[in-house]
C-alpha cells in the first residue's frame, strides 16, 4: 500500500483527475481513493504508469532489517 499511496500522491501532486485515470484505464475509480481498501495488481500498476510515462521503481522504496541486510520482496 505504501507505494499505492506514494503514486496517488504523485497523480494528485500533478493535478491529474482520478476520475478521468479511471476512466482512460477502465479501471474502479475506488482503487484510486487513498482510504480504499482495494489495491491495484501488478498489471494494473503497469497500465498507471504506462499511461503516466514514468517507471514503476520511482515509487518503491526497498525496506533494509536492523542488521542491513535486504528484505525479501
Amino acid at each position: 500500500m505504501e507505494m499505492k499511496n506514494t503514486l496517488l500522491s504523485y497523480i494528485e501532486n500533478c493535478g491529474i483527475s482520478v476520475e478521468h485515470l479511471s476512466k482512460e484505464l477502465n479501471m474502479d475509480v475506488a482503487k484510486f481513493q487513498v482510504n480504499s481498501k482495494l489495491d491495484w495488481n501488478a498489471q494494473e500498476l503497469l497500465q498507471i504508469c504506462s499511461y503516466l510515462d514514468i517507471e514503476p521503481t520511482k515509487f518503491y522504496t526497498r525496506k533494509i532489517d536492523k542488521k542491513g541486510e535486504r528484505d525479501s520482496w
